[in-house]
């Protein structure tokens, strides 16, 4: 029987099976890496494109290309570029640079430069890394509080769009490696401002701590501010917080009295006010200081919102009351009202001396205020800095508005007495047992 001859087609179909170097449609053989039709008459046709020199050539190269698309070499290269974008964004947020620098040319081509590798878009780590690194922070947070008893630090502030934003700040108890750092946990934005709102951030806050259940009996002391609806806050929070303390911040307390002696010593205030306005966007007069006091700095300017700053500007000009009389003086007094002010303040009789009272003896709410807030500060030594300006605001009999203030401030603050109580207990001078503390137990001290 003769044979039957096959199709085009299957022929083509076996050369292709043959030879996995080609493919066809069915009508042609065309090689897949020469991108060429092949003659597929005879079998030696195919064999001999085969050992052409551009063939093994193109083969080469685009099994390279198709080799870095392959799951294993991705995974292989894909962690080292990976790990450096995480290391880049972490690195940045580190030190508080805006990711959108990387934008910069100069700075890109920089690291570029020098890591050779490629930098990518700040959009690329926002999208990619952050999240992460925000995810790996909270868990690591989260591994230093388990078991551990923290104090937390709450506050409300406003944005430059004038937004209210609440601060959850907290640290660990009982660590030596702990005792002089603080972690911000969270913040958000609150539509109003009340105890309620308070009340609410501040479980959320401990509910993103302790994702397994809130523990009660761990969260020992907060402090606030002295506002109404914070102290409110807390004293509802203490229901289910039995062993919370809230302590109001004994720097601000300080600063209220501070904020106390001003309004009693009007002209000295009078004097500041004007005499800071004599300088300020004034390059002639500064330059005229300048050359008359090289040595001194110019006459500092007190800020409501940067506590002991009035103190420390009154015992400035304490120091430098006559030659800054001097320098005023030979300033015109048709250049500026606040010029022909501060002449007429200097010249008042009982100023340099409210000054000089002032410098002697209030000088110690300044310093206690920049002391109380610095970092690791114990108890007992928050404590010791707190009793003694209430000592020396009551030695003086003339002080008796100003220790009044600090009297009441001191006696608002129920978490203070109880604080005070446990710095006795811990010096081992009294019982813990006292009333003012709730349920602490020795434990809860150390």
């Amino acid at each position: 029987m003769p044979k039957e001859k096959r199709s085009k087609s299957a022929v083509l179909n076996m050369f292709v099976r043959d030879f996995p170097d080609f493919t066809t449609d069915g009508n042609i053989l065309f090689c897949k890496y020469c991108d060429v039709p092949v003659a597929a008459n005879k079998k030696f046709q195919i064999t001999q494109h085969l050992a052409t020199g551009k063939h093994q050539s193109q083969k080469d190269k685009k099994s390279v290309k198709k080799q870095q698309t392959l799951i294993t070499t991705a995974f292989s290269t894909g962690p080292k570029r990976s790990k450096f974008n995480e290391e880049l964004c972490k690195a940045f947020i580190s030190a508080d640079i805006p990711l959108n620098k990387l934008s910069n040319p100069i700075l890109k081509s920089f690291l570029e430069n020098y890591t050779m590798t490629t930098i990518p878009h700040e959009s690329t780590l926002r999208k990619n890394y952050v999240p992460v690194l925000y995810s790996n922070t909270i868990n690591e947070l989260r591994e230093k509080a388990a078991g551990k008893s923290i104090w937390v630090s709450l506050d409300e502030t406003t944005d430059v769009e004038q937004r209210c934003v609440a601060n959850f700040v907290f640290g660990i108890l009982g660590v030596e490696e702990e005792r002089d750092k603080s972690y911000l946990l969270t913040l958000k934005t609150l539509n109003k401002v009340n105890h309620s709102t308070i009340a609410a951030f501040f479980n959320d806050a401990l509910n993103l701590l302790w994702p397994g259940g809130i523990m009660y009996e761990r969260v020992l002391v907060a402090v606030t501010d002295a506002a109404p609806y914070m102290c409110k806050a807390m004293v509802g929070l203490q229901i289910l917080y039995p062993k919370l303390i809230h302590v109001t911040c004994l720097a601000h307390g300080l600063h209220r009295v501070d904020e106390q002696v001003r309004a009693v010593y009007p002209q000295v205030n009078a004097l500041i006010a004007s005499v800071k306005k004599v300088f300020l966007k004034a390059p002639s007069r500064v330059e005229k200081f300048r050359e008359t006091a090289k040595d001194i700095p110019l006459p500092p300017t007190p800020v409501v919102t940067r506590w002991g700053t009035w103190i420390n500007a009154a015992i400035y000009y304490a120091d430098n009351f006559y030659l800054l009389k001097n320098i005023v003086k030979e300033f015109s007094k048709e250049d500026a009202h606040c010029i022909q002010e501060a002449q007429s303040i200097f010249c008042k009789k009982g100023v340099y001396e409210d000054l000089v009272y002032i410098k002697t003896n209030f000088a110690c709410l300044s310093d206690s205020i920049k002391v109380l807030e610095t970092k690791g500060l114990s108890l007992l030594k928050s404590l010791e800095i707190v009793e003694h300006v209430s000592k020396s605001l009551n030695s003086e009999p003339k002080n008796k508005i100003i220790s009044q203030k600090l009297t009441a401030v001191l006696q608002k603050n129920i978490g203070y007495q109880n604080l005070k109580n446990i710095s006795g207990f811990l010096d081992k001078k009294e019982p813990l047992n006292s009333n003012n503390v709730q349920i602490l137990t020795t434990s809860d001290c150390y």
